[in-house]
């Protein structure tokens, strides 16, 4: 599905051609939303081919610009078509943002299930991989871009029970940084975005199961609350953004404290 509908009401990435992974549940659903608002044309990737029809038509019928992608980015050949195809309906790419997620059993190391692990690091991290690689020629070949990776606050410490994914949250970081020094001179920043636990997506799912984890992730943060996915897009759309055109290799925290 491709579509290109009038100038939107914001204008910092007007003209701006994105490519999302993850685009149509929590961060990555927010991020779409923002960017679109921000006058940005967004290719959004997802596996659920009907759930994502359905959200490119709202942000068409909004008067949006949007086209649906639907591919499994875990898979490199998928994400290499996935990436094509935006590009190419897009017509180029100056921006990728990486937010897909899935979360993985709760299980201490020892007892982990394979499954879950490859499950996790293939969504996770190598997807992440897969899209990069990519797009990076494309951006290259366009005079440069920037590419904003989703990561979160469990890269930074051992969250128990949740080993895989707290290892390909480190890994993303990592991934960005070395994209950071490899391309700087081609003109693409890589940064990551490091939310605290959001009250969306995969907290969602999480809360669904045991409410009563609520009071617990929300004590995790000096500010007293979860944040809002809104909150995480602004950043996103930050470092998306010619604001930050001298901004390249970090991780910024947007997690209430948690971190501090």
């Amino acid at each position: 599905m491709s579509v290109d509908m009038g100038a939107s009401s914001g204008s910092r990435l007007e003209g701006k051609r994105v490519f999302v992974s993850g685009g149509t549940r929590g961060l990555g659903k927010a991020a779409v939303s923002a960017m679109v608002a921000e006058g940005a044309a967004v290719a959004v990737c997802a596996r659920s081919a009907g759930r994502l029809e359905s959200f490119v038509r709202e942000l068409v019928d909004a008067g949006g610009r949007a086209v649906a992608v639907p591919a499994d980015c875990g898979l490199p050949d998928e994400a290499q078509r996935a990436v094509e195809q935006a590009h190419a309906d897009l017509g180029g790419l100056d921006i990728v943002v990486n937010a897909a997620g899935v979360h993985p059993a709760w299980e201490r190391v020892g007892n982990h299930p394979t499954e879950s692990w490859d499950s996790t690091i293939r969504t996770n991290l190598s997807g992440f991989f897969f899209v990069c690689r990519a797009a990076l020629p494309f951006l290259v070949a366009g005079g440069g871009g920037a590419i904003v990776n989703i990561s979160s606050v469990s890269a930074g410490r051992g969250w128990e029970l949740y080993s895989p994914y707290n290892v390909s949250k480190a890994g993303i970081e990592s991934l960005t940084r070395t994209i950071a020094v490899e391309y700087a001179k081609d003109g693409v920043r890589a940064n990551c975005v490091v939310p605290g636990v959001i009250d969306t997506g995969i907290t969602s799912d999480i809360l669904e199961k045991d409410p009563s984890v609520r009071d617990v992730l929300i004590a995790m943060h000096p500010m007293g609350r979860m944040g809002t996915a809104e909150e995480v897009a602004e950043a996103i759309v930050w470092l998306a953004s010619d604001a930050s055109s001298f901004t390249t290799g970090i991780s910024l925290p947007v997690d209430g404290g948690f971190l501090a």
